[in-house]
């Protein structure tokens, strides 16, 4: 209840960060509730856990804050693995938030493990946050599109069919010439559309990508550039529709343009993307599981300790878990939708 003390919240030795990452700086808000960091050793690619040590209040008698709690730092924004057999959460291994999945989907081999089968009348609802307060971004995801629907197929969509000017985007396959197109409306600096040079074939796997950097947005197909933008003054903060995955609506709240194909691997990213990175992304053939971080924690109230380790599936089932060669009995840990 308590803002932070200056002192211990600008000193980056209290900030802890795994996989070789490091806070270089850290600065508190006026009303000492919010520190920013400047952090090192962060890639595209890399998830970090973050968790603080000796950080006080401006308490008379300052109180400690809480060491239990820790938090990842990843410019991945939102991931999508798509890899749910059953239920109908679309969980978010990005931990920001789990997606809703909606209609007669199903569970079809993908291109890491599983993917979900759209049947023209399934989408997966997510939030209005995912591109509130960003402006540059990059979106990607692998497709398979199954056959002509009579209609455009959505990828993705965060804008309203038919509204003109509507801040958002429409990421779609174009019904007529089956070539991978994509429309955004600004909240500022105007709209774009692109679109790739060929039509793309039923039943084979895509990977697709958009990068909004600065006053660019690029277009991406199999890691190649198809298309690119300009607008002096081009913004995207602000864009207050939810995102939804393989459909989209119109102003009456009328479902269409759905997909009849697959996904896979969706992936938003906080940052513009490099050429490299794309690239890097669309040739990605091993999804191995990835140790993220790991640290013991107290429990006051069971006066027990904790081994928190978090972990990348990637798809794979854990089946047992090993400490220091010794295998462990099942009863002496539990394993989160999205981790260890």
């Amino acid at each position: 209840s308590k803002p932070l003390a200056k002192d211990s919240a600008q000193t980056p030795a209290n900030y802890h960060l795994s996989n070789g990452a490091a806070v270089t700086a850290a600065s508190l808000s006026d009303d000492g509730t919010t520190v920013t960091l400047q952090v090192g050793g962060m890639t595209y690619d890399k998830q970090v856990n973050l968790y603080t040590t000796n950080l006080t209040d401006t308490a008379f008698f300052p109180n400690k804050c809480s060491e239990a709690d820790g938090a990842m730092l990843s410019l991945l924004s939102r991931y999508y693995k798509l890899d749910e057999a059953e239920g109908s959460t679309a969980y978010d291994f990005a931990g920001k938030e789990n997606g809703v999945k909606d209609g007669a989907y199903s569970t079809t081999a993908g291109k890491n493990a599983g993917a979900m089968q759209f049947n023209k009348n399934e989408k997966i609802q997510l939030s209005n946050e995912a591109l509130q307060n960003l402006d540059d971004w990059s979106f990607s995801t692998w497709v398979k599109f199954d056959g002509a629907t009579g209609a455009s197929q959505t990828i993705a969509s965060c804008t309203q069919s038919g509204v003109g000017g509507d801040p958002g985007f429409w990421f779609y396959l174009n019904g007529g010439s089956r070539k991978i197109c994509f429309s955004i409306n600004g909240t500022a600096g105007g709209s774009m559309y692109l679109e790739s040079g060929t039509a793309a074939g039923y039943g084979e796997w895509y990977h697709v990508a958009v990068v909004k950097d600065g006053d660019t947005v690029t277009l991406y197909q199999n890691g190649e550039k198809v298309a690119s933008q300009t607008r002096s003054g081009f913004q995207t903060t602000g864009i207050s529709n939810a995102l939804r995955l393989g459909g989209n609506f119109n102003a009456s709240g009328s479902f269409l343009h759905g997909l009849w194909g697959a996904m896979d691997e969706v992936k938003l990213y906080s940052a513009a993307l490099p050429e490299e990175a794309i690239k890097t992304e669309a040739e990605k053939s091993a999804f191995a599981p990835a140790l993220i971080g790991e640290r013991f924690t107290y429990d006051k109230a069971t006066a027990e300790d904790s081994l928190l380790v978090t972990a990348d599936v990637n798809g794979y089932q854990i089946v047992s878990l090993k400490m220091d060669g010794q295998e462990l009995d099942s009863s002496a840990y539990t394993v989160a939708a999205n981790g260890i």
